[in-house]
């Protein structure tokens, strides 16, 4: 049998937890947040969901699944390829990554070829050149269905 070095000899606690100054809001993605940063809004969430090079240099593990949703989107939005599905179901349970994938595709399409280098695992072709192209975020946590439009109650359209 092998000898393998134990976790705490192979991995360095971050910084921020060797201090107590460990701050777990940091891994709370918000949405609306960053959709709000980029309409210049103030918003109150971590620099590592607003500022895209920490994003994905800090805070993201390109998994096979976020990987496929990346490349999709950019199929669909930056070739017009109608091969790509126009629309995914995320599915996963609560910290499954659903609303970091959904942060990761703003920062692709808001920033593109200006993120080449820090996103080496998407291929530099399917990244958009900065501001070319329009996003819409809906974050359904924020919409107020149940508001009343004048004396009663009326459907609400998007």
């Amino acid at each position: 049998m092998e000898n393998f070095l134990s976790i705490l000899q192979t991995c360095q606690p971050r910084s921020d937890i060797l201090t107590s100054e460990f701050n777990p809001e940091i891994f709370t993605a918000n949405l609306g947040e960053v959709v709000r940063f980029y309409r210049g809004e103030k918003t109150s969430t971590s620099d590592i969901y607003t500022d895209a090079e920490k994003f994905f240099t800090d805070a993201t593990y390109p998994t096979q699944g976020l990987l496929n949703l990346f490349r999709n989107v950019l199929r669909r939005v930056t070739k017009n390829d109608g091969t790509a599905p126009g629309t995914t179901r995320l599915e996963s349970g609560f910290g499954g990554g659903k609303t970091h994938g959904l942060i990761g595709i703003v920062h692709l399409i808001k920033h593109g070829t200006r993120l080449k280098h820090f996103v080496s695992f998407i291929e530099p072709d399917l990244l958009p050149s900065p501001d070319t192209v329009r996003f819409a975020g809906i974050v359904g946590t924020e919409l107020d269905l149940h508001k009343t439009i004048g004396k009663r109650t009326k459907k609400h359209t998007l």
